[in-house]
């Protein structure tokens, strides 16, 4: 499931992945080789630097990984493997629907598991084909019409026994037809990815769905020509979604025409993973916006209800998902057991100290170089922090130390967070008491009035509530918006939908961050802390009154991370 700053929830269903074997055991001979390094050239080549795998990983990727990447990193609800046997390249199938069954099995749900046909087995592969829609309950086929067979160095969906095989599909109840029609990889051959074959078996087995992957591409423009007239013919996006990283303008290009041509609901989403991990793509596709000529050009519109279709809900229709049912289903099939890896671990606890802020300066612990260090064994976090005075108020220490516990408890895997102070006049009271879960009045008896931490809690709270505030108020001013402007903006499921400029989206972000903890009923964007709207009059007073609050936060975290470098040198 993937959550958009603006609150969405998009369920995800990548529509192409594998779960091959490239090893090198498995190789049968130099096309082996020269077919996976294809790929992997493929990956180096579109992928940010830090989603570039090891060429040893590559080959057999590890199962425990693909569920990590595709589901818990990935955003993925759900997946569906297009296997493609390649048994002139490997000794066995490179990919096939009994090693796909065997890890869906395990994660009951979350995957549909394809299989394939070549129509040059004739008799017997339609046996085969029978057989195996029985066993597996097939909903879909993969096709890949420049596959090597003997002499053979292709084929065409136009040939009589492909045809037999799709008339054999229709009878079986095998609705959605996978079609390879993209870039050629080595040693293949370009012409036999060719999709002038589509718009014939589409026209003539109209029962059945035709997905052609990788749109096409590089012949983009014949697949538009076709899909627009067989109303049976999708496109999926593998290939064309890593483009949205590394040629961004070619990436709208793509998406633009295929919105123009086929409409939204014809363009499935697929990372075809593993050559590219699902979880980067779709951060970026979410965010990603049509540049504003070739928005005008092609009329395409691509808010947030196109790409929640594409993303799931196009290739649910297709394969009779219902998603509110589908949901509660999941909920029996938990991925984030596989959160095993220590780098991932470690970014997950780093990500949420991100989260963690010092009361008083409402900055975040890491920001400040708060955090000394972090140790992981197994579900076990220990976090070491410290601060720019020995006599920095304990109270204030206590809620950092709170706050870093409670944020790591949060992850699923973790079962316990010990957190260590350095160098404090009260590190031993304040190490014992957080990890031990005391409460600061049981630890500090005679700094408080019983009262706990909650006051103070709430005191910061509301001056983060108002820097924050100002902050956005200061930027709308010089942007050159009115009073009446700004105080008449609401929040709605639009508004942050509408903001192009990034700067006032995260300011705009950052506020309602913390406004959310005020539980305010009331809809407009600028109100005090209670709710109260802010009258015309009265604004100039108001933020002066929040400039204050600003202003003391922002020289009091200069001061501090001052004392800190003063402190610490090294």
């Amino acid at each position: 499931m993937f959550r958009t700053k603006s609150g969405h929830e998009l369920f995800i269903i990548d529509a192409h992945i594998h779960n091959w074997n490239a090893s090198r055991e498995n190789q049968l001979n130099d096309y082996g080789k020269q077919f996976i390094d294809c790929f992997y050239n493929y990956q180096r080549n579109l992928s940010p630097p830090e989603y570039i795998w090891d060429y040893d990983d590559f080959l057999k990727p590890d199962h425990n990984r693909l569920i990590d990447d595709v589901f818990n990193r990935g955003y993925a609800d759900m997946a569906i493997f297009q296997p493609v046997p390649l048994t002139d390249f490997y000794r066995e199938p490179f990919g096939s629907v009994e090693n796909d069954l065997e890890l869906s099995q395990r994660y009951p749900g979350r995957f549909i598991c394809n299989s394939s046909f070549d129509p040059r087995n004739k008799e017997e592969g339609l046996k085969v084909l029978e057989d195996e829609a029985k066993r597996f309950q097939l909903q879909g086929i993969k096709l890949y019409t420049a596959e090597w067979r003997g002499d053979s160095k292709g084929y065409k969906l136009t040939d009589y026994w492909s045809k037999k095989y799709l008339e054999k599909c229709e009878e079986l109840g095998i609705r959605n037809i996978h079609i390879h029609k993209g870039p050629t990889i080595t040693p293949l051959n370009k012409d036999a990815f060719d999709v002038g074959d589509v718009d014939d078996v589409a026209s003539t087995f109209q029962n059945l769905n035709i997905i052609v992957e990788h749109v096409g591409l590089p012949r983009l423009e014949d697949f538009c020509w076709i899909a627009t007239q067989e109303k049976n013919v999708y496109g999926g996006l593998a290939v064309a979604m890593p483009f949205v990283y590394a040629r961004p303008r070619y990436f709208a290009q793509i998406i633009s025409e295929l919105l123009f041509w086929l409409d939204e609901d014809k363009i499935i989403f697929s990372s075809d993973y593993p050559i590219w991990e699902p979880g980067w793509i779709i951060e970026k596709f979410v965010d990603f916006e049509l540049p504003e000529d070739i928005r005008e050009e092609t009329g395409a519109v691509f808010d947030i209800n196109v790409k929640r279709k594409i993303l799931g809900e196009n290739i649910a229709r297709l394969y009779n998902i219902d998603i509110p049912k589908q949901k509660e289903i999941l909920k029996s099939s938990p991925t984030d057991g596989i959160r095993g890896g220590l780098l991932f671990k470690t970014k997950q606890v780093y990500d949420s100290l991100e989260l963690v802020m010092d009361p008083e300066l409402d900055r975040s612990l890491l920001e400040m170089d708060f955090i000394e260090n972090v140790v992981i064994n197994e579900g076990s976090v220990h976090v070491i922090f410290r601060l720019p005075t020995y006599w920095c108020s304990p109270n204030f220490a206590y809620i950092m130390g709170e706050d870093i516990r409670d944020e790591i408890l949060r992850l699923k895997w973790v079962k316990h967070v010990q957190v260590t102070l350095l160098d404090h006049s009260e590190s031993e009271k304040v190490n014992r008491g957080v990890t031990e879960g005391y409460s600061f009045e049981e630890m500090f008896p005679d700094k408080t009035d019983g009262s706990g931490l909650d006051e103070l809690r709430s005191i910061f709270k509301r001056k983060a509530f108002y820097a924050r505030q100002e902050r956005l108020l200061q930027y709308l001013i010089r942007k050159g918006q009115s009073k009446d402007f700004i105080l008449a903006l609401t929040i709605n499921e639009d508004l942050l939908e509408s903001i192009s400029d990034r700067k006032l989206e995260y300011l705009v972000l950052n506020y309602l961050d913390i406004r959310k903890d005020f539980n305010l009923s009331n809809s407009l964007l600028i109100t005090d802390h209670t709710g109260k709207p802010i009258e015309k009059d009265d604004f100039d007073q108001h933020l002066l009154h929040a400039r204050r609050s600003r202003l003391t936060m922002d020289f009091n975290g200069h001061y501090c991370q001052g004392l800190l470098k003063t402190r610490y040198v090294n």
